[in-house]
């Protein structure tokens, strides 16, 4: 019964509809909602929601002064890349990390602020690849 009212994918809400003009049982519908949960399809058919808009950075007066920092993977090979980008030259270091821990988060930021010093903020921005990139 649960498949053939779940046919069509047309999500939770309308499943629980079509099964409770026929019939009920107890925990129909926790078995609705799981069904239609893990369900592929009725995820693909889900309703598309926007992403966030891309705001623009403003330009900083000098070097290291905003800074952000991102985490991409995992990789295939399961590595992932620590990246932190200076917004005024657009200057960017990447280290390739085995683990993302806050240990080794730290560490590689230790690292990096021993060479270049302390940026004035840092923002975690999982958007910093895309703003790189997109004006590079």
């Amino acid at each position: 019964m649960l498949e053939l009212a779940h046919e069509g994918h047309q999500g939770t809400v309308k499943t629980k509809s079509m099964l409770r003009i026929k019939v009920w049982w107890l925990g129909m519908d926790k078995e609705a909602e799981r069904l239609c949960r893990t369900c592929h399809g009725c995820q693909v058919n889900s309703k598309f929601s926007r992403p966030e808009p891309i705001t623009r950075t403003l330009p900083t007066s000098g070097p290291w002064q905003d800074c952000a920092i991102d985490i991409l993977g995992p990789l295939p090979a399961g590595e992932n890349i620590f990246v932190i980008v200076d917004y005024y030259p657009r200057y960017f270091e990447a280290v390739i990390m085995k683990t993302v821990t806050s240990a080794t988060i730290v560490r590689v930021l230790e690292g990096i602020f021993g060479r270049l010093g302390l940026p004035y903020s840092l923002h975690f921005r999982p958007t910093g690849l895309a703003i790189f990139s997109a004006e590079r």
